[in-house]
Formats: C-alpha cells, sequence, structure tokens
C-alpha cells in the first residue's frame, strides 16, 4: 500500500475509548451461499465435510513435510472467489454495510484483550457500504521449523477429522466456505469464512401421530450444524490453563460467534504431536470459562464503535490503512492512494451500490 504522506489525512482513536457505550443490537448470523475450493476446481454450492472424533494416540507428524502443500494466502481463498460466489448465486447487497473475511473481524473483535496483537486491513469505500480486504502482515513459518511442523499439526488433525483417507497430501487450499448475513448495531455485514465441517444433528420431535408415514417423517429430519476443529498443547499446569481460557478461547469464540458456529472440538496433544485427548465445548459456554479474563459484551461494543467511526471518517471512492498499532493502544486510519478498482470489482461495486426497496422508500419517505 501507498499511503498519502498528508499528516492530516491520518485519524486515529485509543482502544478504550471505544469500548464505551451500551451493548449494540444483535441479529443472529445467517449463511446466504457457499463455494467449495478442492485443487483448484471452485464450485458453489459447496460442500461441507462430515466429521467424526479421531482416537487418541493419533500421530500428527504423519506425512510431515513430504505431504504438507503450501498456503497460497492467509484466508486459502480470495475475493474474486467471493465476488463470483455473489454473482452465481445472485445475492442482493443493497443493504450490506461491510463486505469482509471473517478473518479481519476475528483480529478487530479480540483487540481490547488483545493488547500484542497488531493488525492492519485495507478498506475500500463505496457510497453506502465499504469492503474489508486481508492485509498479510506476517511471513508464514519456514519449512523445516518447529512452528511450521505445528502449523502441519492443526490441518493433519483436520484430516483425520474429516477424511477417510488420511495417507493423500495435507493441502490447507482445499476449503468450504460460506457467506453469512450478520448485524451488529446499524452495521450489516457479509462476511466470508472457512468452515472445518459439520456434524449431522437429528432433530426431536413430539410424537403427535403414530402412523408409518409419520415415523419415518422423524427420521429423516436432521440438520448439519457446523463445527471448529482446533488443536491445542495440553494443559498440564496452571499457568497453561490460564492462556488458554485468556487467549485460545477467546479467539475461538470470537470465530464461531460471527458464522453461529455452535461447537469446537479440541484435539490436545503433547509436544511430540501425538494427540493424547480430543473433547468439544459449546460456542455458548465459553465465554463462561473466560470470564475472568475477558467479556463478549466489550469485543461487541468495541468492533460497532469501530464500524462506526469508519464510516464517518472515510469518503466513497477512497482506500484507507485501518490498523491496530500496540505501542500507542491506538487505531489508526489512513488514506492510501490505492484505486478501488484493484481489488473490488466493477460488478460488486454496481450490486453494493444498489439500493434495497426498503432503503429506497425510506430515503423516500424523509
Amino acid at each position: 500500500q501507498k499511503f498519502c504522506m498528508d499528516n492530516n489525512l491520518q485519524q486515529s482513536w485509543p482502544v478504550n475509548r471505544l469500548t464505551r457505550g451500551e451493548r449494540p443490537s444483535l441479529k443472529r448470523p445467517v449463511q446466504v451461499a457457499s463455494f467449495s475450493t478442492c485443487g483448484g476446481v471452485y464450485t458453489t454450492p459447496g460442500v461441507s465435510r462430515e466429521i467424526a472424533i479421531p482416537a487418541t494416540g493419533l500421530d500428527l507428524n504423519e506425512g510431515y513435510p513430504d505431504l504438507f502443500v503450501d498456503k497460497k494466502m492467509d484466508d486459502g481463498f480470495s475475493l474474486a472467489e467471493v465476488f463470483r460466489c455473489i454473482q452465481e448465486n445472485q445475492i442482493k447487497l443493497g443493504d450490506i454495510r461491510i463486505l469482509s473475511f471473517r478473518n479481519n473481524f476475528n483480529k478487530i473483535m479480540a483487540t481490547p484483550f488483545s493488547q500484542n496483537d497488531e493488525w492492519q486491513i485495507s478498506v475500500a469505500r463505496l457510497p453506502n457500504s465499504m469492503v474489508f480486504n486481508v492485509i498479510n502482515d506476517s511471513q508464514p513459518p519456514e519449512k523445516g521449523t518447529q512452528s511450521h511442523r505445528a502449523t502441519y499439526w492443526g490441518y493433519k488433525f483436520e484430516q483425520y477429522c474429516t477424511e477417510t483417507d488420511t495417507t493423500k497430501p495435507v493441502d490447507p487450499n482445499d476449503q468450504f466456505v460460506t457467506l453469512n448475513k450478520l448485524d451488529i448495531g446499524n452495521h450489516r455485514i457479509l462476511l466470508a469464512a472457512e468452515i472445518d465441517g459439520h456434524e449431522t444433528v437429528r432433530v426431536r420431535q413430539e410424537e403427535e401421530e403414530e402412523d408409518r408415514e409419520s415415523r419415518e417423517s422423524r427420521k429423516r429430519t436432521c440438520i448439519k450444524n457446523f463445527i471448529e476443529l482446533k488443536t491445542h498443547r495440553t494443559l498440564d499446569d496452571d499457568r497453561a490453563h490460564t492462556s488458554f481460557r485468556r487467549f485460545k478461547l477467546l479467539k475461538v469464540w470470537i470465530q464461531s460467534f460471527l458464522v453461529d458456529t455452535p461447537k469446537i472440538i479440541f484435539g490436545h496433544r503433547d509436544e511430540k504431536g501425538i494427540i493424547a485427548r480430543v473433547d468439544s465445548l459449546l460456542t455458548k459456554d465459553i465465554p463462561r470459562l473466560g470470564a475472568d479474563y475477558w467479556d463478549p459484551s466489550t469485543c461487541i461494543i468495541f468492533t460497532c464503535n469501530l464500524l462506526d467511526v469508519v464510516s464517518r471518517n472515510t469518503k466513497p471512492g477512497s482506500c484507507y490503512n485501518l490498523r491496530y498499532v500496540k505501542h500507542s493502544r491506538r487505531i489508526e486510519l489512513q488514506l492510501t492512494t490505492d484505486k478501488i478498482e484493484s481489488f473490488v470489482s466493477q460488478e460488486i461495486i454496481d450490486l453494493m451500490n444498489e439500493r434495497s426497496p426498503e432503503k429506497a422508500e425510506n430515503k423516500t419517505n424523509h
């Protein structure tokens, strides 16, 4: 990114100021479309993988490093694929205020309680909305390092949970992605998020009738609940338990909350990458476990306030760098010389500039 050198074009706000106020209204996330990328092939709607709980004692090193395929980008999929999904599924964007990857909101929402985690986001301002793009501000771990191996362990655990053939390459670029609408205050957001898989849950129904047809109907009443898969080192002492609840659970809760994922499965591994235990947590129970270190309301208030100030302090047709600076504990917004068309297609710009019938009527009435 190239920045405009005029210092008057940079604005900033302290993080603690953006955590004040009442908790905004929320609207539960709703999936509106999906797509898959597998072997470089894009398909929509996407195909989610069924999850099976693996056995303990599995070796996460199996296949490393020869069967580890490099990840192409931070999110594994691009804005171009998101735009393609929007167009092919004819998603109306007239009421969308913000289009983004979930990755950006993972970073934003954790900011009040993650003082050392700096981040930056590219913002394209349109007349009625904004597009947030991911900026990769960290280099991938070098091959052969412990960090690279630990990254593989996470993807290998996913493979153990979702694949019958665990001898094939581990390819993090094969993904299932959902597009989800949610409301935070006055901001209607369309989030693109990679989902690890699902479990099929049979819904209970009251047995009002005992005929064969109604019994068969009850058998067929099943839903797919999305699942997040995580690995973590075994919690051997109080320090490990504190770190897990203070940092890991905060990030896991945010990630799951944003797209209404009800459950997370954890593979607890030892220092050699052997699965010692597998258990699960419900997303709704996580804030209670982290209550001594963070609270959801502060995360949500901060996010809504941040979206408010960015919306008010950006001009249509311009691009900005939005970032968190840890040494000053401030959010900075800097105008750049980037062109919107460099990462937002004209077709998506046109769709996002369209006013929904409801908005158009409200504008006329005013």
